[in-house]
């Protein structure tokens, strides 16, 4: 999809195209290190953007606490937040007691991060681009084996990459219910 875009789209005689990955040697030693038996973790790694919009997660995970207010959780973004006050729209979901934003940080803790998670979330919504790319934070992702559940168009590269691996679950950005009902499924899995 990719290449045949840039090749029709710009007219150029042809066009390789490198996949992204991740690197086998960024999870040595970075072992999970939560005791989190006691909760329900939520981890949301990448940069909050145009392209990934945190507005439609945390109308989701809104309203999942609400059908689930005794729910032991902890929601971690990793990351930065370009061009959204997310302690505002935080506040404004009724989360701030469950959430905290570690912010930008180094990658073996944002990888121990992911790996210290019971459920990985992740917007990609800005149609644009979703058609052509996935964000480079997937295949981190996917090796940690930790369900992921992606709130993206349900046409597009990474919907494509992820509708045939098991413990991916894709959700249109505007379905906050059913975003909700999949991270009911993903806690009814684990014991608190």
């Amino acid at each position: 999809e990719l290449q045949s875009y840039f090749v029709h789209g710009f007219g150029g005689p042809s066009v390789t195209v490198i996949r992204n990955g991740y690197d086998e040697a960024d999870f040595s030693g970075c072992d999970s290190q939560s005791d989190s038996a006691s909760e329900f973790r939520i981890v949301i790694p990448g940069t909050f953007s145009r392209f990934s919009d945190p507005r439609p997660l945390l109308r989701a995970l809104s309203l999942w606490r609400t059908r689930n207010p005794d729910t032991a959780v902890r929601i971690v973004h990793v990351g930065a937040s370009l061009g959204f006050d997310l302690p505002r729209l935080v506040a404004d979901a009724g989360l701030s007691e469950v959430f905290h934003d570690s912010g930008y940080c180094d990658h073996a803790s944002a990888i121990r991060e992911m790996l210290d998670s019971d459920l990985l979330m992740l917007s990609y919504t800005d149609s644009r681009v979703t058609d052509v790319s996935v964000p480079g934070r997937i295949y981190e992702m996917i090796r940690t084996l930790r369900p992921i559940i992606a709130l993206t168009p349900s046409r597009g590269a990474l919907t494509n990459l992820l509708a045939n691996i098991d413990g991916c679950h894709i959700v249109p950005p505007d379905d906050r219910n059913a975003a909700a009902r999949a991270i009911e499924q993903y806690l009814s899995m684990k014991t608190i």
